[in-house]
């Protein structure tokens, strides 16, 4: 049995309904507090009762029938699991309230307990998940933002064996507040050196390898297969099968080491479901109503986008089976990866006469010129990548900067090249 507590500071007495809101009552019991009762081997049970104002209310009481062994019918705490999620966006004092006694001793606050008793103490399985010590292997926020360059697969694992067994590192990494101070306890993210000494298996999680992002590619396509099986009868039926090429595919597309499995469930929705869906809706797969199979594979285009190719024929009861008829499909999230046209003959014949243009309207500074034209023909050819692509690089913005004695061209360099870029002199800021 499982249970996920995320992060308490934003909504904190609806999350565990223990701390610092005397206004939330027990008869606003949170999920979790039933849980934990229903998980107590039968230690303890939810009693109901009338409030003052005439609501139902709850309290917390001892079971009389529980001896010290689990009663029959009910689950044991041991058998349950409490998965405190995104730890590292807890506040350093919900951490310090709660989390230290839950680990240590199983206890659990009850806040307004309403003559019940104040505290439960239950010794669950506790899991935490945290983004600490991501910066041990990529260059990213402590929310998971990028904020360098991607590193790619190999460079990743280089990084996690050099760390991952080091346990004192990686407890180092729980401490710290990643710059998030705050102004007030409250705020204070982090966690103290009491807590995390209570945390006793820490373990770095290994990066996954292409090899393991497609198997878990082809986990996602198996759902997409039984959800075909089971479709409607107005549509019919269908038979899902696909290649490994496919599979590779999707787990290249767009491809970033750093995300890991996160992509790939929307990759697979995207690509394939949603392209499988519109041909069917559309007709493309044969007639409706019939049950049908169908074989997919991927094929890269030289613009950069995706096509499906599918083979589809009806399912047949006996033991002839009919011919495949054969589609190709365009993916039309691959639109997202199209490669830009580049430049074409007149536009590049016009950059080139740039520098002439420029010459002949500021003299004496032809080297700079040269220098000038050349870089922004470099721009002009980068700029036309097709940036939402993540294999693509962002072009680095042109600053030139001119120094020297007054009347030396400094200011009419800066209008000439805004007058033979935009045509007006004065287009600039």
């Amino acid at each position: 049995m499982f249970i996920a507590l995320k992060w308490l500071e934003q909504n904190r007495t609806c999350g565990l309904n223990w701390v610092r809101e005397p206004d939330i009552k027990a008869q606003e019991t949170s999920p979790f507090l039933k849980w934990a009762v229903e998980h107590s081997g039968g230690k303890y049970r939810l009693v109901k009762m009338k409030g003052d104002t005439g609501k139902e209310e709850y309290r917390v009481e001892k079971n009389p029938e529980w001896k010290g062994q689990t009663l029959p019918g009910t689950i044991p705490p041991e058998r349950s699991i409490v998965f405190i999620n995104e730890f590292h966006d807890w506040a350093y004092e919900v951490k310090n309230d709660f989390v230290k006694q839950f680990i240590e001793k199983g206890i659990i606050p009850i806040n307004n307990p309403n003559e019940g008793l104040g505290q439960m103490r239950l010794n669950f399985t506790i899991q935490i998940a945290s983004n600490d010590g991501i910066v041990l292997l990529a260059d990213r926020h402590i929310d998971g933002r990028p904020r360098g360059k991607r590193q790619p697969y190999d460079e990743l694992m280089k990084r996690w064996n050099a760390v991952h067994h080091k346990k004192e590192r990686l407890r180092a990494e729980i401490l710290k507040d990643h710059g998030r101070g705050g102004s007030a306890n409250s705020e204070k993210k982090g966690t103290s050196e009491e807590v995390a000494n209570r945390i006793q298996n820490i373990f770095l999680l290994q990066p996954i390898s292409p090899n393991g992002l497609q198997q878990i590619t082809n986990l996602f396509m198996n759902k997409l297969k039984n959800k075909l099986a089971s479709i409607n009868e107005r549509i019919g039926a269908i038979t899902l099968n696909w290649t490994d090429n496919l599979v590779k595919l999707v787990q290249e597309y767009q491809y970033v080491a750093e995300e890991n499995a996160r992509p790939i469930d929307n990759k697979v929705e995207q690509l394939v479901q949603t392209t499988i869906d519109k041909a069917i809706f559309e007709g493309q797969l044969g007639e409706a109503g019939v049950q049908k199979q169908i074989s997919i594979d991927a094929e890269i285009k030289e613009d950069g986008t995706y096509d499906l190719l599918a083979k589809y024929r009806n399912q047949s009861s006996g033991n002839e089976q009919q011919p495949y008829s054969e589609v190709r499909l365009p993916i039309m999230a691959s639109e997202a990866t199209r490669y830009n046209d580049p430049l074409s003959r007149e536009e590049l014949a016009e950059l080139m006469s740039l520098g002439e243009r420029l010459k002949s309207q500021v003299f004496g500074v032809d080297h700079v010129i040269d220098e000038i034209v050349k870089a922004i023909v470099r721009s002009e050819t980068e700029s036309t990548v097709n940036l939402d692509r993540v294999d693509s690089r962002l072009p680095k913005a042109n600053v030139f900067a001119f120094f020297g004695l007054s009347s030396t061209g400094k200011t009419e360099m800066t209008k000439s090249l805004a007058e033979v870029l935009t045509g007006d002199r004065d287009n600039i800021w």
